[in-house]
């Protein structure tokens, strides 16, 4: 059958044979498109063009074996915004005991190849790999401030389980290497790791050269944002909003998180503040008891001119209200002969709720000091 459209031509050619009930059949099929205009039909902000391809599709059952199928073929045309991306070879298959694809392209701007495959049961064990190889990231995401960008990554993933709760497995990125004319991020292995220790203590680590961070104990994300509501409902009933949805709270974890030097990404990203010494932040999340805890320490991070020292930061949660206390350093830049110095100390704040009024109670010490440029420590 050979049919135009609006969108463009698409032809099917079958063969094959099957029972009247089409529970036993084998068949065999080409398919081929033309120009069809997959924009008209997905949607013009997606980008997408013409699309010729051609794919051959072989399926078969019988009351003995299941389903099965497989496919292979060839893009050999789609239109991406102002780019045509040409010859990118398709696989794909199917079973009662797994299913899979593979997508290998060769492209002007770059190469990629992807494969992935997952099995049939109720908990699935999923495996894929990527490697993407001096990819020119300007046809898909356009910045002003890059000159040229191109990305290499190799990614490999061994996972179980499709439940972003109960999830387990790794998945490794290597030989990372994003750069353009003006800057180069090379972060080394990255990796993501989630599991359950000996005592079945469910976790999370995630580690790279800039960031790590760690989750450990009973965590559901899918219902800490209305765990999380319902509790801070307790002392800001204006701002949250109790919700009913969740009949009991699950959430019970402990977390901590350390940033290092992000000068190489400021260079790359826009970032709020440039973090020039390691920083961590630690803490507890505890909604069956009501608890959270948070306490950071960041020595050294700079704001624009303003460099930002020594901050510690302790917040812990009452039956009523909410303890704050913190402190920083703020060295600001006034000159080449003179800085200004500020020691800020939230000695002890609080938030708390009494008859549906709100009162925070803050004690601030604030001292000024001038330094020359080599007393810079606060």
């Amino acid at each position: 059958a050979e049919a135009w459209s609006r969108q463009g031509l698409i032809s099917i050619v079958a063969n094959g044979a099957t029972d009247t009930t089409f529970t036993n059949f084998n068949v065999n099929s080409n398919i081929n498109t033309r120009n069809f205009n997959l924009g008209r039909l997905l949607g013009a902000e997606t980008g997408l063009g013409g699309l010729t391809a051609h794919l051959n599709l072989q399926a078969k059952q019988t009351e003995a074996i299941p389903l099965s199928a497989q496919v292979r073929g060839t893009i050999d045309g789609l239109q991406y915004k102002e780019e045509t991306i040409k010859y990118v070879q398709l696989e794909g298959f199917y079973n009662s005991q797994r299913m899979g694809a593979t997508v290998n392209a060769d492209w002007r701007i770059g190469k990629i190849f992807a494969q992935a495959n997952m099995t049939q049961a109720k908990v699935p064990d999923i495996d894929f790999r990527v490697r993407i190889d001096t990819l020119s990231i300007d046809p898909f995401y356009k910045n002003e401030n890059w000159k040229n960008p191109q990305l290499t990554m190799a990614m490999n993933g061994n996972l179980k389980g499709l439940d972003i709760d109960n999830i387990t497995g790794t998945v490794v990125i290597d030989s990372l290497d994003f750069h353009d004319d003006n800057f180069m991020i090379k972060p080394g292995k990255i990796a993501l790791q989630a599991g359950k220790n000996d005592d079945n203590i469910k976790y999370i680590n995630f580690a790279s050269s800039y960031l790590t961070a760690n989750i450990a104990g009973q965590y559901m994300f899918t219902t800490i944002g209305d765990e999380f509501t319902n509790l801070m409902h307790t002392y800001l009933p204006n701002i949250f909003q109790q919700t009913k949805r969740i009949r009991t709270d699950q959430n019970n974890f402990t977390f901590s998180i350390s940033a290092q030097n992000t000068g190489e990404l400021a260079r790359a990203f826009p970032l709020p503040v440039d973090i020039m010494q390691p920083a961590t932040v630690n803490g507890l999340v505890n909604t069956i008891d009501k608890k959270i805890t948070v306490d950071g320490n960041i020595p050294y991070v700079k704001y624009g001119d303003i460099d930002i020292r020594n901050t510690t930061i302790h917040i812990a949660n009452q039956d009523s209200a909410f303890d704050i206390t913190a402190r920083t350093g703020l060295l600001i830049d006034k000159g080449s002969h003179m800085k200004y110095k500020w020691i800020i100390s939230l000695v002890s704040s609080q938030v708390k709720l009494f008859e549906d009024n709100l009162f925070i109670t803050s004690l601030i010490n604030c001292t000024k000091e001038m330094t020359s440029p080599k007393e810079i420590n606060i």
